[in-house]
């Protein structure tokens, strides 16, 4: 699970390539064999004085094939669709995106958390607002 904090330092993605050659059972919080978390979406995170914006990059998948939710001060998205072309003889693009977890600042009001989804980036509005609570919610995208 990630912050939604960036984290700046030399080794805090090393479990993600690398951790299948030191341990396969757990490696910097994840586990090496763990289905999809090589298919993760791409995220880009910023921050402004109004609060934050999230982006995933989910290209080929509709509103209807994504998941938002917010459940104990994290924000999880997942995505996945049935194959188009059962007869494909190479995929790179993946039909299920691994679930995506970004904890969630105490200064933001979870009940504000909007999603749209725009030419393949899921765009999310993360709003400041100290003291807003914890939630548990369903965000429509």
């Amino acid at each position: 699970m990630r912050s939604l904090e960036l984290r700046r330092g030399p080794f805090h993605r090393i479990g993600d390539r690398y951790g299948h050659f030191i341990d396969q059972e757990h490696f910097l919080g994840r586990d090496a064999l763990e289905d999809g978390w090589m298919t993760g979406a791409r995220a880009n995170i910023s921050k402004n004085e109004e609060g934050y914006s999230l982006e995933l990059a989910l290209p080929g998948f509709k509103k209807e094939d994504i998941s938002v939710k917010i459940e104990d001060n994290f924000l999880y998205v997942s995505a996945g669709r049935t194959p188009q072309d059962q007869f494909m003889i190479h995929q790179e693009v993946p039909n299920q995106v691994g679930k995506r977890a970004f904890e969630l600042p105490a200064n933001i009001d979870q009940r504000k958390i909007a999603a749209k989804l725009d030419h393949g980036m899921l765009k999310t509005r993360i709003p400041k607002e100290p003291g807003a609570g914890n939630v548990l919610k369903t965000i429509e995208v």
